[in-house]
């Protein structure tokens, strides 16, 4: 049904190709991997709170390893006559661990939310392709179903996002904090998102709460 479509977009420069208010940044083999989408201000806000809570975290957790590894340093420093006793050494030792392996967590976990985050606000959510609107392909109207809003062919996966101003396949929904819609090419990556989002908060509030 849509092969005619297909065709007539191979044989489109990619400079004629209409994205609504996306902006191509980056093409892989003719094909449109990366783009901003219109809200893409909402998503650099939110990014910069992220970035700035993960950087306090994990300055915070690591100032707290380093002080208590300072501590048990000078335990033993001065108790070099009379020696700790095993069962506290283990305790110390056991606490400075959970500490540095609650560190080395959050900051892994900090940097998958950022690197998933990043990846789905530049993803192509799967934006319908067309040619610009003319003459020629507005005949093709009573032949292939058409967005009366984009003209851009469509089918019943097929939706047009108002903000984003075109055709996205297998629309989900349009999503501000990604500054563009949930479609058929980042939905996968916007549900590792919300997952990853839900562990670094999870964590972030388990670090505020637990008293190390």
């Amino acid at each position: 049904m849509y092969t005619n479509f297909e065709i007539v977009c191979k044989k489109q420069e990619k400079s004629q190709f209409y994205y609504g208010q996306h902006k191509p940044i980056f093409f892989l083999k003719n094909k449109l991997i990366f783009t901003i989408g219109p809200h893409w201000k909402v998503f650099c806000i939110a990014m910069s709170i992220l970035l700035l809570i993960s950087i306090l975290m994990n300055v915070n957790i690591y100032k707290k390893c380093r002080k208590k590894a300072i501590k048990i340093i000078m335990e033993q420093q001065e108790g070099a006559n009379e020696p700790l006793s095993e069962e506290i050494a283990d305790n110390e030792v056991s606490i400075l661990s959970s500490q540095f392996t609650l560190f080395f967590f959050f900051l892994t976990v900090s940097l998958l939310q950022h690197f998933t985050y990043l990846w789905v606000f530049l993803k192509n959510p799967g934006i319908v392709y067309k040619p610009e609107y003319n003459p020629a392909t507005s005949r093709r109207a009573s032949i292939t179903r058409m967005c009366s809003i984009c003209k851009a062919f469509k089918n019943s996966q097929r939706c047009h996002c108002m903000y984003c101003e075109i055709c996205i396949e297998q629309y989900s929904h349009h999503c501000p904090w990604i500054g563009k819609c949930v479609g058929i090419n980042n939905h996968t990556s916007f549900q590792y998102l919300k997952f990853f989002t839900a562990l670094y908060f999870l964590v972030g509030i388990f670090v505020l709460c637990w008293k190390i």
